[in-house]
């Protein structure tokens, strides 16, 4: 592939160059693990959040529901600054060339009709419950991206993994990232879905979404339980830690031309599917995606938005963005 590539959004050029771009440099997620926030309040909430509910209205729950952690005043100083995790302002999407995204696309390429797709969360209640309390407590070992991440455990060539865990993967392969990144990444989104978790578990005032400031915008659901109510906030708040490291805070919308290679792909919203792309091939523009086939595969964007409509399910959205990792 060429690596001269043709930039998507030239109409608003700035400056700096793409590695003060960033806004989750590998040393700033690190370094945010030694200190605590302890001013932050609920101001990162304004980092967008998913537009995803989950449905536990029959989730079983246990009689007598505790905090993960026990409720003190130093419960916030307990969660890293979140202030890395958000840009500083929104920037256009431009291709990225060279060596990197040559390394991506030859990553990729060697797992070609390997690992096995898994949704990220079961479809189980029971089993939903028991993942997201994992997820809260840094111990989610559901699949096998996880218990790399939080268990420090290879994968191996058949691992089972969700579509958006892919390009993590993949990046982790091609050496954009490494294994300390990801691991205190999750541990990150881990401890904010652990303070949101106790934070609403103990929390007695309603409506829950005015306590919490910023989740004002997301509908509160109708559960039975405080337990499920806190258990839905504790994985937006996993969300909002994941979600900017796969590059949601800069998409695009897409509606024709080539996606460079290396971009992320997101059909609607990252939750419904994520995939990469591999530019345009004889007039096709290609991604790289762990689903809607058993295994990896390269296909074409076109084919799956017609499988995905295949479906009954509406038209996606197809949306892009350079990931900040390259």
């Amino acid at each position: 592939m060429s690596q001269k590539r043709v930039a998507v959004a030239d109409a608003h050029r700035h400056n700096d160059s793409h590695e003060k771009g960033r806004f989750f440099q590998q040393a700033a997620l690190r370094s945010s693990l030694e200190a605590a926030n302890k001013k932050r309040g609920e101001s990162s909430a304004q980092v967008g959040l998913p537009r995803f509910n989950l449905d536990m209205t029959k989730i079983p729950v246990q009689q007598s529901v505790q905090p993960i952690a026990a409720q003190d005043s130093t419960l916030e100083e307990e969660t890293p600054s979140l202030q890395a995790v958000q840009r500083m302002e929104e920037k256009p999407i431009e291709a990225i060339e060279g060596e990197a995204v040559e390394k991506l696309e030859a990553a990729g390429g060697t797992l070609t009709g390997k690992l096995q797709w898994q949704g990220f969360l079961p479809t189980d209640l029971a089993e939903l419950a028991t993942v997201l309390l994992q997820i809260c407590q840094g111990t989610a070992e559901s699949n096998d991206f996880l218990k790399l991440v939080f268990k420090d455990v290879d994968p191996g060539e058949a691992a089972i993994m969700s579509c958006w865990e892919f390009v993590f993967y993949v990046a982790y392969r091609a050496g954009a990232i490494d294994r300390e990144y990801l691991q205190t990444l999750f541990k990150l989104a881990s401890q904010k879905a652990k303070t949101v978790y106790n934070k609403i578990l103990t929390t007695t005032a309603t409506p829950l979404a005015i306590r919490y400031g910023g989740f004002g915008s997301i509908p509160i659901l109708q559960m039975k339980t405080h337990q499920k109510n806190a258990l839905n906030y504790a994985f937006q708040g996993f969300c909002q830690v994941i979600e900017p490291e796969l590059g949601v805070s800069t998409q695009q919308k897409w509606t024709e031309g080539e996606i460079p290679s290396g971009c992320v792909v997101f059909f609607n919203r990252w939750l419904d599917h994520t995939a990469l792309s591999l530019g345009m091939k004889d007039g096709q523009q290609k991604i790289l995606t762990l689903w809607p086939h058993p295994t990896v595969v390269e296909m074409n964007l076109d084919d799956l938005v017609t499988h995905i409509v295949s479906l009954r399910r509406p038209k996606p959205t197809i949306y892009f963005t350079n990931p900040p990792w390259l």
